[in-house]
Formats: structure tokens, C-alpha cells, sequence
């Protein structure tokens, strides 16, 4: 129970950390005001938690995890330029 409650937190860290800079990068107009950072940062990091286990198994290259995961930064934080938040 222990261990299940560590990992709980550090997921949470993990996603609050991701929603912090989502939210930074709106306060700098980078990112719309309309995208939920805590949605967004739920999906991304699912997306790289899951990714990383592909890659590390060998079914998704290093390169395709990369570019696979570039689309989803900009479908799901509206990025129009192609550039990362």
C-alpha cells in the first residue's frame, strides 16, 4: 500500500508539473486560454508514460515516440506553428 502510494503522488507531481507549464505558456500567450492544463497534462503525460514503455520494449523507435508525441503537443495545445510550448 505503501508503494502504491508513492507512485499515486509521483504521478500526480508528474501531471501538476506538466499543468504548471501548460499554464505558464498561456500566461505568455503560447497556448490558448481555452485549453484545460490539467486535461492536457492528464493526456500528455498518459501519452509519454506509454510511449516510453514502447520504446523501451522495442515496438516504437526513439524517433517515431518523438514525432508521435510532437503532433499530440500541437493537436492538443493548438500550436499552429509546429513549435512546442
Amino acid at each position: 500500500d505503501d508503494f502504491r502510494a508513492s507512485v499515486a503522488d509521483r504521478s500526480s507531481r508528474w501531471v501538476g508539473l506538466v499543468a504548471n507549464l501548460i499554464g505558464t505558456a498561456q500566461e505568455a500567450g503560447r497556448v490558448p486560454a481555452d485549453v484545460d492544463p490539467v486535461s492536457a497534462a492528464l493526456r500528455l503525460t498518459s501519452m509519454v508514460d506509454g510511449l516510453g514503455s514502447h520504446v523501451i520494449v522495442g515496438s516504437v523507435s526513439r524517433a517515431e515516440a518523438r514525432r508521435t508525441l510532437d503532433i499530440a503537443l500541437q493537436e492538443m495545445l493548438h500550436l499552429s506553428d509546429g513549435s512546442a510550448a
